[in-house]
Formats: structure tokens, C-alpha cells, sequence
């Protein structure tokens, strides 16, 4: 049996894991090296100082769509997922092409490296990734039969430890999130399986080579088992001392459908991916709260998630620290409808967030407290795309319909 750990029932009852007295004072204060919701991406950014105002203000400068990397003959490429490496000053890239996953290295000009498979079925699917900035490895996680995990360097491709293929579908762990570990090699993976008649948060830590770094069972089941509902839609990002979690979940009583829709939760761990302190509600509300991404600045988290309070779907934001959310800070982003079913994407920069999502064929970027900016009227319907801090620039990575990869950049 696998250990359980139990989470706080109301967040009033309990406090968050806050970043170390370093961060807090903007000194040190180590940028997201991942946080992805499915294909929502991988985020990154510096911290802020203390009393720091996440919200950018004004308007983007400028956004151009940068060079079009479909010129290495990537038919049917598509869900890219991008992580900034300050080492090299380049993105790590990773992305579908007609079923199998390939990762490669991403000039900001849009030039790329030789691509290394990672799959070969030709039928992966939900994908996401991130960066390990103590390996220099892009590790990802995607489904294929069962849940799998990839990695290059080195190259190797295997299932995730604990990962049921028999499981009826609806039951099977599809949906993962992953994160390089803060404090050492390898990766954190948090997937949701079945178990006790719901969808339960599961974590592991791999190295890069895939094999499993956590004792035990091999995994840490990171929710309770006193509430039926399934958990959905995980995000993972790393702090420099630990990950952070986000996921929707509409409680039930077990054995019965839930009785009302479904809110976003969020909670800290340690590094070894265990020991959750609480759970925190970001600003329930009547209506669907779905499909979170999460990034960490240094500071604090952003969180972007689709949410119907208003009667309609648009994708809102807000900012958790402490115990709760930072007063203020929630905010629609979007005037239009998103994509359904797809997270938007968030990452944390210099001067704030930023949050990117498409509505349809529309591909949109807003730096909190800015001004939304159209990148494009063509962008493939259906995808989500990547966003990531990369130095001094934000850079959007995203699908063209036809399945062309292309990067777009936007300035503060």
C-alpha cells in the first residue's frame, strides 16, 4: 500500500510552504524551471523583490511572429512546449509530429538543432514538458498505451512507475504534469490514477534515465482518501526548494457524482514530492473552474485557468501566496471564448505574468496589466500553445494550422 498523506480540509486551518528568507527578499530568488498542465508548457522567470507588484501595467511594446521553424519538414507538428535555458540563451523545444515526440534546441531567431526521437508508435498524445537545469535534460511525459516518460539527454523512453495500461478507458492515467527537480537531478511527475472509486493525485521522482528516486512503494499518493471526486488537469511547477501543484476537483461523497462543478486547488511539497501542507480554493465561485496552469516567480505563483463565473468560459488569473490569494490580484484576462478543454499557458518574467491562449484560430498574449495582443489569426484550432520568460523577452511558441511550429516574441 502506498503511503497517504493527508491534506488540511479549509486553508484557514493551515499555511503554505513559502519560499526561503532569499527569495522573499528577491535575493537568489531561482526562476521556474517547469510548470505544465498537460500541453500547456513549461514556464520560467526571476523572482521579485519584496512588495513586488506582478502586475506589468501599459502595453506590450512590441510582438513579431520570429522565424518559421516548419522548415525542417515537420508534417503534422504540432502541441510544442519550450523551456528558456540562460546557460545557452536558447529554448529547449519539445513537440509532437505525427504521433511521436521529438526534442530539440531553439534559437529566440528560430533556428534549431538536429531533432532526437523519444517515441516511436506514432500515437502519443497529451504531452508536456520541462527543463532540468541541473542535467541540462528536457524530460517529458506523455500517454501511449500507458503513461510514459522521456528524456534527452540521455535518450531513453519508458513507462511511468505505477501506470496501469489495463485500466478502462476514462480510468486510465492519461493527464500528467512535470517538473525539473529544484534541489537535484531529475524530474518530479504528478499524474491522476484511479483508485477508491476516484482520480487520485500520484507523484514519483525519476531520474533522467527514468528510473524511480522515490522509496516506498515507489510512488507518494499526494491526496486524501476521505473525499471521492476525481482530481483533473494537473499542474507541477518546481520552487527553489520544493513543487507546487494546482488542479480542479469537484468533492463528492464516494459512490455518488459530485453535487456541484468543479474549483481549482493548489498546494506546496517538498522535494521529495510528499508531505503537502493544505489545500487552498483559488477563489471558488459558481460555475466550471477547470484546467489550471501554474508558475512560480521567486515570490510567488501564478495561477491561469478556464473559468465560466460569468456565464461564459474566459481564462482568469490570479496570484497565491501564504495561505491565499494575493488581494487584487484576480483578474479576467480574456474577452473571448478559449479553447475548450485546454489549459491556457503562464509563465512569470522580469516585470510580472503573462498568460497566452487561443480562442479558436485566434492566438492571443496579455502581460498581466496589460493590453491583449493578438499574435495570430491562424494558429491550428484546438492547440494551446507554450509561453516562456527567456532572458529579456517573452517567446510564444505555438501551431500553425497546417501544422507548421513557429515562435512569436514579445518585448515588455
Amino acid at each position: 500500500m502506498t503511503a497517504l498523506m493527508v491534506l488540511c480540509g479549509t486553508a484557514a486551518a493551515c499555511s503554505l510552504l513559502m519560499p526561503s528568507d532569499d527569495e522573499l527578499r528577491g535575493e537568489g530568488g531561482a526562476p521556474s524551471s517547469g510548470g505544465s498542465g498537460g500541453t500547456s508548457g513549461v514556464s520560467g522567470g526571476g523572482g521579485f523583490p519584496t512588495g513586488g507588484n506582478s502586475g506589468q501595467g501599459g502595453t506590450v511594446a512590441s510582438c513579431t511572429t520570429g522565424a518559421d521553424f516548419s522548415s525542417l519538414a515537420l508534417a503534422g507538428g504540432r502541441s510544442p512546449s519550450i523551456a528558456y535555458r540562460s546557460a545557452s540563451n536558447d529554448l529547449a523545444l519539445t513537440h509532437l509530429e505525427v504521433g511521436d515526440v521529438f526534442t530539440r534546441t531553439l534559437g529566440l531567431d528560430g533556428a534549431t538543432s538536429a531533432a532526437t526521437k523519444l517515441s516511436t508508435s506514432a500515437s502519443a498524445t497529451e504531452l508536456s514538458a520541462s527543463f532540468g537545469t541541473t542535467t541540462n535534460a528536457v524530460g517529458t511525459t506523455w500517454f501511449d498505451s500507458t503513461l510514459m516518460f522521456g528524456a534527452h539527454p540521455p535518450t531513453v523512453a519508458k513507462p511511468v512507475f505505477g501506470t496501469d495500461a489495463s485500466l478502462p478507458g476514462g480510468k486510465s492515467p492519461k493527464y500528467a504534469a512535470i517538473a525539473g527537480r529544484p534541489s537535484g537531478a531529475g524530474f518530479g511527475i504528478v499524474w491522476n490514477g484511479y483508485g477508491d472509486s476516484a482520480k487520485r493525485l500520484y507523484a514519483v521522482l525519476v531520474d533522467a534515465s527514468g528510473g524511480s528516486l522515490t522509496g516506498g512503494d515507489g510512488y507518494t499518493r499526494i491526496t486524501d482518501g476521505a473525499e471521492c471526486g476525481d482530481r483533473n488537469h494537473q499542474a507541477l511547477v518546481a520552487t527553489s526548494s520544493g513543487f507546487a501543484v494546482a488542479w480542479s476537483w469537484a468533492p463528492a461523497t464516494c459512490g455518488s457524482a459530485p453535487t456541484g462543478d468543479p474549483d481549482i486547488y493548489f498546494t506546496t511539497l517538498d522535494d521529495q514530492l510528499s508531505a503537502p501542507v493544505s489545500t487552498l480554493i483559488v477563489e471558488a465561485a459558481a460555475g466550471v473552474s477547470d484546467f489550471p496552469a501554474l508558475a512560480f516567480s521567486g515570490t510567488d505563483f501564478g495561477i491561469a485557468w478556464l473559468d465560466s463565473r460569468d456565464g461564459t468560459s474566459a481564462v482568469w488569473f490570479a496570484r497565491v501566496a501564504g495561505s491565499g490569494v494575493v488581494p487584487g490580484s484576480l483578474v479576467r484576462v480574456s474577452s473571448d471564448v478559449p479553447t475548450a478543454n485546454r489549459p491556457p499557458a503562464v509563465a512569470a518574467g522580469a516585470g510580472g505574468y503573462a498568460v497566452a491562449w487561443q480562442s479558436g484560430s485566434t492566438l492571443h498574449f496579455e502581460a498581466i496589466g496589460g493590453a491583449d495582443v493578438v499574435l495570430a489569426g491562424d494558429a491550428l484550432t484546438g492547440e494551446t500553445p507554450s509561453l516562456a520568460w527567456a532572458g529579456d523577452r517573452w517567446a510564444v511558441a505555438w501551431t500553425r494550422a497546417g501544422g507548421e511550429l513557429r515562435l512569436s516574441v514579445c518585448a515588455p
